[in-house]
């Protein structure tokens, strides 16, 4: 009887694990994946060429997080 209960247990985690996480799975979206936001207080200016570093930014993450995937 434990046997066939270990076994209908692990069935049904099988089952389970293969067929749940394709339930979750989300499509991205086709743009405007990495955002980047800019706190600035009332009382400062905005750093000189902020733009620039945030494109730079929003390019750099992104394949920051591709070598770091690469490498696990």
């Amino acid at each position: 009887m434990r046997i066939m209960v270990g076994c209908t247990i692990t069935l049904l985690t099988l089952v389970i694990l293969t067929f749940l996480p394709d339930s979750f799975a989300v499509e991205a979206p086709p743009g405007n994946l990495v955002r980047a936001t800019y706190f600035l207080p009332n009382d400062r200016q905005p750093q000189a060429g902020i733009d620039a570093k945030l494109d730079a930014l929003i390019i750099k993450v992104p394949q920051s997080y591709t070598e770091v995937i690469r490498c696990v």
